[in-house]
């Protein structure tokens, strides 16, 4: 599981240029919308995402009624708005370091 989780943080930081520390807070977080940004940027299909979302927590699993409205924030989000909103998480991350 854990050989999964660093996977996944590896191919969200090459993927998307990411700082290590931003992509393991969004990884870390309760939250699921947050994980959506450097997805959708990073062109990832649903099938991926969700599979992201069921190996994030050592429960390894979401709920099913959870995991539905996660998949229709994940399809409201265009990737547009995405890649705005990782400019703007870059840039609150370099004026904080």
């Amino acid at each position: 599981m854990w050989a999964l989780r660093a996977l996944v943080f590896a191919g969200a930081v090459s993927i998307c240029y990411w700082i290590y520390e931003l992509i393991r807070s969004v990884m870390q977080s309760p939250r699921n919308d947050g994980l959506f940004v450097p997805c959708k940027v990073a062109g990832l299909c649903w099938e991926t995402v969700s599979a992201v979302l069921e190996c994030r927590f050592i429960t390894g699993s979401i709920g099913a009624g959870e995991l539905a409205k996660a998949k229709e924030q994940f399809a409201a989000m265009t990737s547009e708005s995405a890649r705005r909103l990782l400019g703007l998480w870059q840039v609150q991350a370099s004026n904080v370091h």
